[in-house]
């Protein structure tokens, strides 16, 4: 894209018919001038779209190297991972991203967009309340700066990362219908804050319509008023005959559940309940929140991925809209049999009026406040599942998902995921450890050793521990392995772009890989840790000299990596990251069960064999029924889960003949090896800290 010149001091001073030293003292504030002067330069100033840059007013022809970024809150979640994924994208490209939040107010969306205009940032990245009728994103679309939105259906004019808000909506109204709900509800934040928000009602109303139901019953709310309980129970109240609610957000959707128990209201019996976003805390009530799930942080990449072409000559391109999914939850249920054709009344004063509010009257702003209560809702309160929690249970690693659902039909135990990696669990285990969340936990096999030295978990021997060789298993049983993987290279073949399957560390440095390996952050992922390990071995260090590994992933920077923190299994997938270190396990996983065409490459250089392990957290809140858990991962039937899932099982139980033939040959797995795992253990916060500090 052509970028015109910028407009300069010299250009405000001459169209306001004074000096350039005039203008300056003006737009400074730094000295005398008149009244009409001051009116002249500040109304051509502004005419001319010029903001008096803050680093550096000499250099308004160069770039800055900065990318503003505004959005609603960073106490929302989807917010904040947006804004993660666009910062690592950005930051990888040399820019560094400024960010600032409006709260969800339309009037500081304009105030926060010329702040950053003034910042003489490179491009925008901005989710607002109304992009087409914002005038601080008119100024920036005159001077033909870069915008790219997130979140927001696409706009004339405008490149916008985003789900399309509209189908996602039909999807919810299709799931109401189909459940025989006829009179249904949409609660909102006010749509003059959400152009996302009116979008997901059209969707949902034009479903409705389309499915013969009444159109849904709109339901505005301050955000004041959505943060208490009373009020938002008032209002729902009023509205008779609702048998299911859409809220525009989850957090909105949690508050719904906490009003219904203030007017005696089961959730799904009395009234069903669906959000939109996806949020991890939703999986944590004691009936999961149904929701349309999205992936803000997938979001903000693509976003940066649009602004970075931009800033780099190209067009502003609109991409195809994010995949979204529906989560059934355990939200959702047919209405009331007996009230399914006149809708449901409110039920009788005595019972279930609303507690009187002692702060009715009040208006004052409450930042943050509806998340705070959301989430105290759904950790404090009896929405908090009561079975067990673990950390560090991502369903798309290792098969979680198989196992989590074994847990459930077979023992009875509802546990939800958790898509922390083994650095962040190790360190949630820390700060908790006077009020431990978690009733399990699952690593790699250092942090396991780690967790145990620092008093975090207990010991506990499940039912096959005595199976489990030596080497595997703390001997008193503070960590235990429950399945083996190895460390290579997971290929996406179609996003090579024709070039050939790398077979050694070594080539993943020549030119035709650049941009294309991803490794996950050894400084905090196990996974990444394991995969240092590997690439150190293969070039002659050992654990106790990683000087190999550093040089090996300095010279790899140049090649311009991927390095996510958390696993990244859907984003090779995708074919967003074409080459990955990883375990065989996921590989296997997506060669066979997933479209397209994956390999598993075991490097020519040799790699390892590591175990990941558990542990039962010390002063679990729920011990016995984590102690159930631990039995059932330790059992034939758990174990044979792992071997379905292409994991080799941590008691000898022999791999399926199916599964065993789809393994790259025994002569390949050859060349892995095992470590002493508490040596790994010692050097691994040494390697981190050199990684830091001399490679990232």
């Amino acid at each position: 894209m052509s970028q015109p010149p910028k407009v300069t001091i010299k250009d405000v001073a001459r169209a306001a018919g004074c000096g350039i030293s005039t203008a300056s003292r003006v737009l400074n504030n730094s000295g005398p001038a008149s009244a009409e002067i001051r009116d002249r330069v500040e109304r051509a100033a502004r005419e001319m779209g010029f903001s008096f840059s803050a680093i550096g007013r000499a250099l308004q022809s160069r770039r800055s190297m900065t990318v503003g970024c505004l959005v609603p809150s960073l106490a929302n979640p989807v917010f904040a991972e947006a804004v993660q994924g666009a910062q690592e994208d950005l930051q990888a490209a040399g820019y560094q991203l400024l960010v600032a939040s409006s709260n969800y107010d339309a009037d500081r969306d304009e105030d926060l967009l010329r702040m950053l205009l003034g910042k003489e940032v490179d491009g925008l990245i901005a989710t607002v309340a109304s992009p087409a009728a914002n005038p601080a994103l008119a100024q920036a679309r005159a001077r033909a700066l870069p915008v790219a939105l997130m979140f927001h259906d696409p706009l004339p004019g405008f490149a916008s990362a985003y789900v399309d808000n509209r189908a996602a909506a039909r999807e919810v109204a299709r799931q109401f219908a189909a459940l025989g709900h006829r009179r249904t509800g949409f609660l909102a934040l006010r749509f003059s804050s959400s152009d996302r928000s009116r979008n997901r009602y059209d969707g949902f109303r034009a479903e409705c319509r389309a499915r013969g139901l009444a159109d849904p019953v709109l339901i505005e709310l301050s955000e004041s008023d959505a943060a208490r309980p009373e009020a938002l129970a008032r209002t729902l109240a009023a509205e008779t005959g609702l048998t299911a609610i859409f809220a525009s957000n989850d957090f909105l959707a949690i508050a719904v559940q906490q009003a219904a128990r203030h007017l005696g209201w089961r959730v799904p019996q009395d009234l069903s309940v669906a959000g939109f976003d996806g949020i991890g805390i939703g999986r944590l009530l004691e009936r999961p929140l149904a929701t349309i799930e999205t992936d803000p942080e997938a979001m903000g990449r693509q976003a940066a991925a649009t602004l970075l072409n931009a800033m780099q000559g190209g067009e502003l391109q609109q991409q195809p809209p994010l995949p979204f999914t529906f989560r059934a939850g355990g939200t959702l249920a047919p209405p009331p049999v007996e009230r399914k054709d006149d809708g449901r009344e409110a039920p009788p004063t005595a019972v279930c009026s609303p507690r009187p509010s002692q702060n009715s009257t009040e208006e004052d702003p409450m930042k943050h406040t509806l998340f705070a209560t959301a989430i105290a809702t759904a950790i404090a309160g009896p929405a908090l599942a009561e079975d067990a929690i673990c950390y560090n249970c991502p369903p798309q690693w290792a098969d979680w998902a198989s196992m989590l659902q074994a847990i459930d039909t077979e023992i009875g135990v509802r546990m939800p995921h958790d898509n922390k990696n083994s650095g962040q669990t190790f360190a949630q285990l820390v700060a908790e450890k006077a009020s431990p969340v978690a009733d399990v936990a699952y690593y790699g096999v250092t942090t396991g050793i780690k967790a145990g030295k620092e008093g975090l978990v207990e010991a506990y021997k499940p039912e096959g521990f005595d199976d489990i060789p030596e080497g595997l298993k703390d001997p008193e049983g503070k960590w235990f392995a429950v399945h083996y993987g190895t460390i290579g290279f997971f290929v996406n073949v179609d996003a090579l772009a024709g070039a050939p399957v790398p077979q050694c560390f070594a080539d993943l440095t020549k030119p035709e890989y650049k941009g294309m390996v991803g490794y996950l952050d050894p400084s905090s992922a196990f996974v990444g840790y394991a995969g240092a390990v590997g690439a150190n071995l293969a070039f002659g260090g050992t654990l106790e000299n990683f000087d190999p590994a550093i040089d090996y992933f300095k010279t790899l920077a140049e090649n311009d990596p991927i390095v996510p923190k958390q696993t990244s299994f859907a984003r090779v997938v995708s074919g967003e990251i074409p080459i990955l270190f990883d375990y065989d396990f996921n590989a296997y996983r997506a060669k066979y069960e997933e479209d397209g065409n994956f390999e598993f490459v075991l490097p020519c250089e040799g790699s390892v064999r590591v175990p990941y392990v558990m542990s039962l957290v010390k002063n679990a809140p729920h011990a016995e029924t984590g102690k159930k858990v631990l039995d059932f991962i330790l059992s034939d039937e758990g174990q044979a889960i792992w071997t379905n899932a292409y994991l080799q099982p941590a008691r000898p139980v022999e791999l399926p003949a199916e599964v065993a033939a789809k393994f790259l040959p025994a002569s390949d797995y050859a060349r892995a090896q095992a470590v002493n795992y508490a040596e790994m253990e010692k050097a691994q916060s040494g390697f981190g800290e050199r990684y830091l500090s001399e490679v990232k």
